[in-house]
């Protein structure tokens, strides 16, 4: 008999899974998460971090009506948005310097 399974993570009504083909450039890009760690974005929608819910596969991310959502495990879904322009593709020297400002939903707790 196998452990017991995490129940999969989902969206919030409202909220689509959809990566925008505007924001399909971040599939598999790696940024540094408030100077903590390094978060990476996969292709298929997982959402990275070093952290256990994470770890068990229980973050994704979907980026659509121009923000960017990840459903972070426990700690649950965060709203993001780029500060300046958004890049339209993978271009090293668009991206150096980019940051994105979001918040937590449940708590509003910044990120």
């Amino acid at each position: 008999g196998g452990g017991r399974r995490e129940k999969p993570i989902k969206w919030p009504k409202g909220v689509s899974d959809k990566i925008h083909k505007k924001f399909s450039w971040m599939k598999g890009t790696e940024w540094n998460w408030n100077s903590w760690r390094n978060v990476k974005f996969q292709k298929d929608g997982t959402f990275e971090a070093p952290t256990q819910d994470c770890q068990r596969e229980q973050c994704k991310w979907s980026a659509n009506k121009g923000k960017i959502f990840i459903l972070w495990g426990q700690a649950g879904l965060h709203e993001l948005e780029f500060v300046g322009e958004t890049p339209t593709e993978q271009d090293a020297q668009k991206m150096q310097g980019l940051t994105m400002r979001g918040r937590r939903v449940s708590d509003g707790d910044k990120c």
